[in-house]
């Protein structure tokens, strides 16, 4: 967020930059709502590997040469070719213009951790995962992003694996789109963790996040794919790949983001 009381679509990795991050797409905790990081962009600026300075948008490229001469043509082939389909291949990123939008009301965490199988032998992913389709269906209001997270980790409690929700509701709790998930959020069934966290602004949340290290061998997936696949036979993947490498320094990480619905 500046000055003037508007937020761009950042994501939540402080050690990202807006190059790569925009040019590989962009996805956000709040992307769900605005956009991914590339659908807001409107201009980007390369430098080719002849020396030529490129400036594009979605409908014209203005060309410097290197003995200075000038070129402008309508081409929207280049905008499109860079945008969110490893741009870094045809030049190096050095300028880009964004949209700018309207901050939310405030911003909601939600954080929830799951224990896969608890130190008694009880089997609590696939309750959880029996509450996963509202949060991966088309019905999901877009006010709600973030991410979804399956670990092998041992913790404290002797439990391995975990299922951790990391939420965020741009709007207060009051709205019909928050109660869209309260079952879920009230869902207890031997629940580690719980934490709800209201900000002012995106740019109070996006400060709070901490990253963790080492980083792990991780997949991503998205919410793009149907709910009908969250199903027995993907929970049943989850557990034996995630419980397979127990271990800190060898966990495996599944991540879901949040950007389609």
């Amino acid at each position: 967020m500046d000055k003037y009381n508007r937020v761009i679509v950042g994501g939540s990795a402080h050690t990202v930059g807006m190059g790569g991050y925009t040019l590989g797409g962009g996805h956000s905790p709040i992307c769900r709502f605005y956009g991914m990081a590339i659908d807001n962009l409107l201009e980007v600026e390369m430098v080719m590997a002849d020396g030529r300075i490129v400036t594009a948008t979605k409908t014209y490229v203005h060309t410097l040469y290197n003995n200075g001469s000038t070129s402008n043509v309508s081409d929207s082939d280049f905008f499109w070719a860079v945008a969110g389909g490893g741009g870094g291949t045809f030049g190096v990123s050095t300028g880009m213009v964004f949209k700018l939008h309207h901050p939310p009301e405030s911003v909601i965490r939600v954080m929830m951790v799951y224990p896969i199988l608890t130190f008694y032998g009880e089997d609590v992913l696939s309750q959880v995962v029996g509450k996963l389709q509202r949060l991966f269906s088309d019905e999901l209001p877009p006010e709600w992003g973030g991410y979804l997270i399956f670990d092998g980790e041992t913790d404290a409690y002797g439990s391995r694996g975990h299922l951790t929700f990391v939420l965020n509701h741009l709007g207060p709790n009051t709205t019909s789109s928050y109660k869209y998930l309260q079952e879920l959020l009230d869902f207890l069934p031997t629940k580690r963790f719980f934490n709800y966290t209201e900000y002012k602004t995106f740019f109070d949340y996006e400060i709070e996040i901490t990253e963790r290290y080492p980083y792990f061998l991780g997949f991503v997936f998205n919410s793009l794919i149907p709910s009908s696949n969250i199903d027995s036979e993907f929970t049943e993947f989850v557990r034996e790949s995630v419980l397979s490498k127990p271990t800190l320094t060898s966990a495996v990480t599944y991540t879901a983001t949040l950007i389609g619905g």
